[in-house]
């Protein structure tokens, strides 16, 4: 499975408010693109309330958004096929 990865320390841009999803990480140019999911690696750390809904994400990276008041929701697979045109 295919990638693109954004450490936990990078969420830490978002408000505390926000949710974080493949839309909201491309909107704020942390991914580049749309059609790939995304997973949450545990480097650096994070002191936010955050809502994270993506594909996946390390062990450590979840325990960190849920240090922080966080939390994260694993996205199933089939959201991520590609839409035929």
């Amino acid at each position: 499975q295919e990638y693109q990865e954004v450490n936990v320390a990078t969420l830490g841009k978002f408000q505390g408010s926000e949710a974080v999803t493949l839309e909201t990480l491309y909107a704020q140019g942390m991914v580049s693109k749309r059609d790939i999911p995304v997973k949450i690696l545990g480097n650096g750390e994070l002191s936010k309330k955050l809502a994270v809904t993506v594909a996946a994400a390390t062990k450590s990276a979840i325990e960190k958004i849920a240090k922080a008041g966080g939390t994260f929701t694993a996205i199933p697979k089939p959201v991520f096929e590609r839409k035929k045109k």
